[in-house]
């Protein structure tokens, strides 16, 4: 049903025109009703379908109603039908162009027209009611669903925060061509960003899921051979993957394996984006390879244990299950045949005497719940026998049941054999042990004695049975004591110790004695610390070293000591390392006055110098030429006998020994003691009389040097005075040759005389330089020529300003046969180059005497002169210098070079001689 309004000024004409409209549309509600302002709240109420309006009763009052009508906004939306009038269509062009006029009729018209028209636009209305209709429903639909979308994209959300599956989407910067190699596609995987991803993806890269967004992928998974095999399997199963493992490294830098299951978004042959889930399996994933990892290692364990493991069934057989392969070197089969008794049972393999043993062992353990232990004998493949030894336990179900056994098998024939021979061995080692020269003592935790050997009795002068359970502090000094504990404290410690030294011991009878030990600590089998100590009483060892330390110290004063009396005090000193000197004398037995003197003397009370030995205990010693200790029962003993006399103040103990020399003894060396009669025992005497030879070898040795420098000394006194008095008389000589000299008037004669008082010279020099020299058997050859040069260089009245003296002499120090004839040879060379050589009285002289080494000297003397005449031979000249100086190299037993060019060289080589020869050129 429709509501149509008709409307107009004239009430008659409304009526009519409700009539027609009734006739017309009979189903409708047609209401007629007056233009005015009033109309507009009915219509409001009773919204009309269609509104027609007569224009041409038109007032004001009408005009408003349309303009309030035009105003209202819901009745604005109505069909509107408008009839006028043509002729006044200019009074209504402003209402009949509004836009919500839906229909212009007009007058005079038809009802059909009218009809036609009304029907159109009710069904226009109608049409749009329902579109309207529609566009509600629709549009509460939509709201409806976007309600419902909302509400599911919130429940969406929710579900994906609180997922522990992480979702994510990475999305390339440029799409992807899937016709790109392999590789350059996977390069561009690795640049793609996070674009989406939910809490739970976020929490699995240690970060928050802003943190995530916009990161690339190769900041999330390590461009790695593994991961790029992941993208391979990725693209050759189409662009998607489902469970696919991937190797990651979070934001805090932890390793993480994840499963992924995705897929990729291709539009255009590219790939645009893709999404997936993703699952941490970190913890499985490192778990199975903890398990892959401890799988191979109890594989490489077993498979290198020396023992075979095994698992079998508690049967009559032990049927096997598992046995590694330990098994093939231990009992020659293969592991395949003894499982499930495929060739052969393990029971078969048991020795027949051992099997019973074997199941009654591992029995008895079982119904104890305990592992078992077992030793016993197999026969191998070549049935040869083996022992072995088995430890293992059951494995028991929650029901109770044995299900098997478990365990490993060792091969310990060699241990066996080891056991026997170590058996041997230890038998073998406790004899060693207790025969052997070193004291063994084995000591606990306590420093208590559980163990000494027959060597350590000796040594500690304790039977073995008082030993034990003794402390240590008995058997050693307290210095010592706290020098053992030091080491043995530091060697537990594991702090470095000495392994061999020295301390003092105490034996059983109070004596202290020097002992070396070798120390080192153990653990016995409970664990306890043990010290096993080496003892050897080096006591005698150090006393003999002592001794030879005084006898080389003794031996060594008397090169060091001056005198007889700088000695006898140094003997003293070094006997009292050994002995007590407090009273100590030292005498000499002089036959020809038969005397004792008393070179040295150390003595409390007694004071002698000299005395007749008579009948004392020296004369005894001497007489008997034995050492001898006298207490004061031996003392009376020889007074009784009347081998000897109570002579000086009583000894409580005399201890003499003989000084011999071969089998002469030259006196007697002395230690007493006023006060106490123990101070010396046999082994001091043992000592005295050992070092007593020595002391009589020292002192004969010292005596006969005194004697030997006493000689010598006269005898330099006696030549250097023959010396002087040679000098003196070869002054003489050489005065009487200066007398004659003056007296003759010959040229001739007066050159001999001087040239013989020159040769003189030479001798008289030499004589006076080893009489003014320390050594009388050598000159200093070089002041030699410097002073016989010079005495000849005065002799000639040479003026030294022309003539030029060069010397180059090195050690030459000669005897006096070699010195003699060098210094005649160096005068006639000397004396003729002054002479001769240089007629304008210029000239060098060069003098040179080297030490060529083994006693060989070369001389040389040159001069710059002029030479010999060229008409002179040389060889053959008979001029008494030059024969002199070939008799006297000839008597050196020496080789002369002559040279004469630019001056004459002499150049002679000979050897120093080895004994006094005499110089006498005619000899």
């Amino acid at each position: 049903m429709f509501r149509i309004y008709a409307l107009d000024n004239d009430a008659q004409a409304i009526v009519l025109f409700e009539q027609a409209l009734k006739n017309n549309f009979p189903f409708d509600h047609i209401t007629g009703s007056l233009l005015s302002k009033e109309t507009i709240p009915a219509l409001r109420k009773h919204i009309p379908d269609l509104i027609i309006i007569n224009l041409n009763n038109l007032s004001d009052a009408g005009a408003e109603f349309y303009l309030h009508l035009q105003e209202d906004k819901e009745l604005s939306e109505i069909p509107l039908i408008l009839i006028y009038d043509p002729a006044r269509q200019s009074e209504f062009n402003d209402l009949l162009s509004q836009p919500g006029v839906a229909g212009l009729l007009p007058t005079p018209y038809e009802n059909v027209q009218l009809v036609v028209l009304i029907r159109s636009l009710l069904k226009l209305r109608k049409a749009r009611l329902d579109l309207s209709i529609e566009k509600t429903n629709l549009e509460m639909l939509v709201r409806k669903r976007s309600l419902e979308l909302q509400a599911s994209e919130i429940k969406l959300d929710n579900f994906l925060d609180s997922s522990t599956i992480g979702i994510w989407c990475f999305r390339p910067e440029c799409p992807i061509p899937l016709e790109l190699e392999t590789e350059e596609m996977i390069q561009e995987f690795f640049q793609s960003v996070c674009v989406e991803c939910n809490a739970a993806y976020a929490r699995m890269n240690a970060a928050s899921r802003e943190q995530i967004i916009g990161l690339k992928l190769n900041k999330i998974m390590p461009d790695t051979p593994d991961n790029r095999d992941y993208f391979r399997a990725f693209i050759a199963n189409g662009f998607h993957l489902s469970d696919g493992i991937s190797h990651e490294i979070n934001q805090a830098g932890e390793d993480k394996y994840f499963s992924n299951s995705f897929h990729a978004t291709i539009e255009d042959n590219c790939l645009i984006e893709a999404w997936g889930t993703q699952t941490d399996i970190t913890a499985s994933t490192k778990a199975e390879k903890e398990l892959t990892e401890k799988t191979r290692q109890l594989e490489t364990l077993i498979s290198n244990l020396p023992g075979l493991v095994f698992r079998c069934r508690n049967d009559s057989n032990w049927t096997m299950e598992f046995m590694s392969d330990t098994c093939l070197k231990i009992t020659g089969y293969q592991p395949a045949a003894f499982i499930n008794n495929r060739d052969l049972t393990f029971n078969d393999i048991i020795h027949p005497e051992d099997r019973k043993l074997v199941r009654d062992e591992i029995q008895k353990a079982i119904n104890q719940n305990s592992i078992y232990h077992v030793r016993y004998r197999i026969l191998n493949k070549d049935n040869n026998i083996k022992w072995v030894y088995e430890h293992g336990q059951a494995v028991v179900s929650d029901q109770g049941k044995i299900l098997a056994l478990e365990g490993i098998i060792f091969d310990i024939s060699d241990q066996i054999l080891s056991e026997l021979a170590l058996k041997e061995s230890e038998e073998r080692f406790r004899s060693i042990v207790e025969f052997s020269q070193e004291g063994i003592m084995i000591l606990n935790d306590r420093a208590e004695f559980e163990y000494i050997n027959n060597m350590a009795s000796v040594i500690t002068g304790y039977t073995r049975e008082d030993a034990i359970g003794r402390n240590l502090d008995k058997f050693l000094t307290p210095e010592s004591l706290k020098t053992v504990m030091e080491y043995n404290r530091k060697r537990i410690s594991g702090l470095p110790a000495p392994i061999r030294y020295s301390v003092q011991g105490i034996r059983k009878d109070g004596k202290i004695i020097d002992v070396e030990i070798s120390a080192s600590t153990f653990r016995d089998r409970s664990g306890k610390i043990k010290t096993l100590t080496q003892a050897l009483d080096i006591s005698d060892r150090l006393r003999a070293e002592k001794i030879q330390s005084v006898l080389y110290n003794i031996a060594r004063a008397t090169s060091t000591a001056r005198n007889l009396d700088e000695l006898y005090p140094l003997i003293r000193q070094n006997l009292s390392e050994v002995l007590d000197t407090t009273n100590f004398f030292l005498a000499l037995y002089d036959e020809n006055t038969d005397l004792l003197t008393l070179p040295y003397e150390v003595d409390q009370i007694d004071k002698h110098t000299s005395f007749p030995p008579g009948k004392t205990l020296s004369a005894y010693v001497i007489k008997t030429g034995k050492a001898i200790l006298a207490k004061q029962d031996t003392i009376e003993e020889l007074t009784s006998q009347g081998h000897i006399e109570l002579v000086g103040s009583p000894s409580q103990v005399w201890m003499g020994a003989p000084l011999k020399i071969g089998v002469k003894t030259i006196g007697v060396i002395v230690l007493q003691s006023y006060t106490d009669p123990d101070l010396y025992n046999e082994n001091d005497l043992n000592i005295l009389e050992f070092v007593s030879y020595e002391i009589a070898r020292t002192v004969d040795s010292k005596k006969a040097e005194e004697h030997i420098k006493k000689s010598l000394a006269e005898k330099e006194t006696m030549l250097q005075e023959i010396h002087h008095r040679v000098k003196n008389n070869l002054q003489i000589i050489s005065s009487l040759l200066s007398i004659q000299a003056r007296d003759s008037q010959d040229p001739y004669t007066l050159d001999m005389l001087r040239e013989s008082q020159n040769r003189v010279k030479s001798m008289a020099i030499i004589h006076h330089k080893l009489y003014e020299g320390k050594d009388l058997a050598h000159i200093d050859f070089q002041a030699y020529i410097r002073s016989l040069v010079n005495y000849l260089v005065s002799s000639y009245k040479i003026d030294t300003s022309h003539i030029g003296l060069q010397y180059d002499i090195k050690d030459a120090y000669l005897n006096l046969s070699t010195a003699i004839p060098c210094g005649l040879i160096l005068n006639e060379i000397i004396s003729n180059a002054l002479k001769y050589a240089f007629p304008d009285k210029t000239g060098n002289i060069f003098i040179k005497l080297h030490n060529l080494g083994d006693g060989l000297y070369e001389m040389i003397v040159r001069d710059d002169g002029k030479g010999f005449s060229p008409d002179v031979d040389i060889s053959e000249s008979s001029t008494l210098g030059l024969n002199l100086i070939n008799i006297f190299t000839q008597q050196l037993h020496g080789e002369l070079d002559l040279r004469s060019k630019n001056g004459v060289e002499y150049r002679i080589r000979f050897h120093e001689k080895k004994k006094l020869e005499s110089y006498n050129a005619g000899d």
